[in-house]
């Protein structure tokens, strides 16, 4: 069992030749009565190894999610900085239309003078006519 606020192992059973379980808590040697010296230096070796794997493990999927993160990170830049160009080509586009829009109109309010100047004027020949 991982004591997460000691940041240590508190409880761990490990089984010995004869299959007895024996008992290793943290720091305190509490073995089981029949288990001599060696049998306690390879319970030693063995909570040793143990730890290393464990250890050496959340490295390397440290590592891995660190790495899994710096590729989603460097993803997400790019796809911001494509993000950014459509959005000064849209800018773009858009002051292009809203130019166009008001030479339109420009030219619309120009016709319109044509037009009404010209009903005017056919109206003052029907008159006079």
């Amino acid at each position: 069992m991982w004591d997460y606020v000691g940041d240590n192992f508190v409880h761990r059973l490990l089984q010995n030749k004869d299959g007895k379980l024996v008992e290793v808590g943290g720091g305190h040697r509490r073995v089981d009565e029949t288990c001599d010296e060696d049998n306690q230096e390879k319970v030693d070796s063995l909570q040793l190894e143990f730890t290393y794997m464990l250890t050496t493990q959340l490295e390397s999927q440290r590592y891995y999610f660190e790495e899994r993160l710096n590729m989603q990170q460097k993803d997400l830049q790019r796809e911001i900085e494509k993000l950014h160009i459509r959005l000064e080509e849209a800018e773009t586009f858009k002051e292009g239309v809203e130019s166009k829009v008001s030479s339109l109109a420009k030219e619309k309010g120009t016709l319109e003078k044509k037009v009404s100047t010209f009903f005017y004027n056919e109206k003052v020949k029907n008159v006079l006519v």
